[in-house]
């Protein structure tokens, strides 16, 4: 089976592109992809096929970025969280009917949360920045969901394509047009396999 990666990215008008965003964009995706290939490594898991298999915005220190996700009853998910070089202490929380159902809180820049819910349901994913080398700036996070199902796409696949997105949001804001939503807190760049 053949997956093709689909992003988009959400930009807003700007007076000045902050050149600044694109190395740590990249530097949190790189990061994020090479904790899920490490996984991946060890089991069956790919990218998501059924749904966003990558999100990212930036955040402030304290802040938090939160993503709903339609999951399927029996099935296995992995969700691996990363920031950008800066970022010291991520956490990740997936909740369910205002439920926490698993978390991972350890003080590290790659959580990571397993879990399979028995029945089809709506499951929110929170993205949680505890700390980062500077706590007056927004910081680069991404989420990288994972499925059991053999059939996931390339992770090195969905990598080459969010760093063209990157790539070409940058070459977009040089020309002075737009700059990715940098507003904290909130995403700004999104894949799903298609």
């Amino acid at each position: 089976m053949v997956f093709l990666a689909s992003l988009f990215a959400i930009l807003a008008p700007g007076t000045t592109f902050g050149a600044w965003e694109a190395p740590y964009v990249e530097e949190a995706i790189a990061r994020g992809i090479a904790a899920a290939k490490k996984l991946k490594d060890l089991s069956s898991f790919g990218a998501r096929s059924d749904g966003m298999c990558l999100i990212g915005g930036f955040m402030e220190v304290e802040g938090e970025i939160s993503w709903t996700c339609k999951l399927k009853g029996g099935k296995e998910y992995i969700f691996v969280a990363s920031g950008d070089k800066d970022v010291k202490d991520l956490d990740l929380e997936a909740w369910e009917n205002k439920k926490m159902i698993a978390e991972d809180k350890a003080e590290d820049n790659t959580p990571v949360v397993a879990l399979t819910v028995e029945e089809d349901c709506d499951v929110l994913m929170k993205m949680k920045l505890d700390a980062a080398t500077t706590k007056d700036e927004v910081h680069f996070n991404v989420l990288i969901m994972l499925e059991n199902a053999g059939t996931g796409g390339s992770l090195s696949q969905l990598e080459k394509v969010a760093k063209q997105l990157n790539a070409v949001c940058a070459t977009v804001g040089d020309k002075g047009a737009l700059e990715f939503d940098t507003g904290a807190n909130a995403v700004c760049i999104a894949a799903g396999l298609i």
